[in-house]
């Protein structure tokens, strides 16, 4: 990596990581050292995840700590779902908000633990606005704590799929309805709200907790690590940091993607796919991401097509887009770096469209499920407006100018993909 070319550029993880195998049996302990009363964000009953929130709860009693469970349904939360969880922590006073599973549970968490540092609910109308709230920024957890008299709670995050990357992220997305026109016509858009509100004090990394993914969840969440990743190598938001760790989790992958859409997840991988998660998710707090992150997000809203899915459906599309612009970082990547990508063999002859198509198929093939038959210009316009009011920041860091009719442009791409079957 040539860094003379990074003149000038910042980093910040107020995040503690705790990383391998049995390290969640440690929450218990880690949780009592910083209050007693934990709010436990999680799953409804009937997830996999079950018996360890029972374990967790009675363990936690056991120390001492009070716990109010907090159930979410599947799917990305919302404003009310959001506000609701807040109403009930405002009254219960956690001192410690704990979540544990995928990327919809991290948010809801995130959430959580941010409207209780503010001390107050979301606006929707702030939200709506394109706007996460005002209120100060400082750059590491303790001092955020400082500023609220030691009141703020303390906030841990378990990622139980090996790709979200949350749980090192100061990013939390929500659904609302948010004004396209001067008519106050609404759209269902994503919306990715940064804020060191909702930066994670710990994240606690267990990799034996991922095995309880069914297939589909764990192809969707490595195209979550995949698109981070990706997306942060092409990122305008230039950061030798965020190259290794992007550089990082796409070595990984490249050596078990290929086998696991052949041949399905092997025990043994577990560890490398929660690290290629982490490095990603440090990737986006490092870079950020980029257009397609836009799509998708889109894709979700509008669609209802879970995002990791998205995420594989909108990759090759950016990329390739992008692609004039950033062919000569991954390619430096790639010459720089060959002991990342030993999975390819030496006389790889570098192309990495080719690679992403490979990788991203097996989820793209899920992904076409949630894709209408048959589409109209209305849908079309509906998600590019959807794209636009929600992914502001991740169009300005795409390295390509983006309009509305490059967006309309990479949807019909999208949506005209051969249909399943």
């Amino acid at each position: 990596m040539n860094v003379g070319l990074f003149k000038s550029w910042e980093f910040c993880l107020p995040t503690q990581i705790r990383f391998g195998a049995g390290q969640f049996s440690a929450a218990p302990q880690v949780v009592s050292s910083y209050g007693r009363r934990a709010l436990l964000v999680g799953y409804r009953p009937g997830s996999p995840l079950d018996e360890h929130y029972s374990q967790l709860v009675r363990d936690l009693q056991k120390s001492g700590v009070e716990v109010l469970e907090w159930f979410m349904s599947a799917g990305e939360p919302d404003v009310p779902a959001a506000v609701h969880a807040y109403e009930a922590a405002a009254q219960f006073r956690p001192e410690v908000v704990v979540g544990v599973g995928g990327g919809s549970v991290l948010d809801l968490a995130k959430f959580a633990a941010y409207q209780l540092r503010l001390g107050t609910s979301l606006d929707p109308a702030v939200l709506a606005a394109g706007k996460g709230g005002k209120e100060p920024a400082p750059t590491f957890s303790a001092a955020l704590r400082t500023a609220h008299g030691g009141k703020t709670p303390f906030l841990i995050l378990v990622p139980t799929t090996p790709g979200t990357g949350s749980e090192v992220t100061g990013v939390a997305v929500i659904r609302v309805e948010m004004p396209v026109s001067a008519a106050s016509q609404t759209v269902p858009v994503k919306l990715a709200v940064n804020s060191p509100y909702c930066r994670a004090d710990l994240a606690i990394v267990d990799p034996s907790l991922s095995q309880s993914c069914p297939p589909a969840v764990l192809a969707a969440s490595l195209m979550d690590a995949l698109g981070h990743s990706v997306e942060a190598v092409i990122s305008r938001s230039a950061n030798p940091v965020g190259l290794l760790f992007a550089g990082g989790a796409i070595g990984i992958l490249s050596r078990h993607l290929p086998r696991l859409c052949s041949e399905g997840e092997d025990g043994d991988a577990w560890h490398d796919l929660c690290l290629a998660g982490l490095l990603g998710g440090l990737a986006v707090q490092a870079r950020g991401v980029a257009v397609g992150h836009a799509l998708a997000h889109a894709l979700g809203a509008v669609l209802g097509m879970p995002h990791g899915l998205a995420v594989g459906l909108t990759l090759r599309p950016c990329l390739e887009f992008n692609l004039p612009e950033t062919e000569d970082r991954f390619r430096h990547l790639w010459t720089d770096n060959r002991w990342l990508f030993a999975a390819f063999g030496e006389d790889w002859n570098f192309d990495i469209a080719a690679a992403v198509d490979h990788w991203t198929s097996a989820a793209r093939r899920l992904a076409l499920e949630y894709l209408p038959k048959s589409f109209d210009q209305h849908l079309v316009s509906t998600l590019v407006a959807s794209a636009e009011a929600g992914g502001r920041l991740l169009l300005r860091l795409n390295p390509r100018r983006v309009n509305s009719e490059d967006l309309r442009e990479l949807f019909l791409r999208i949506l005209s993909q051969p249909s399943r079957g």
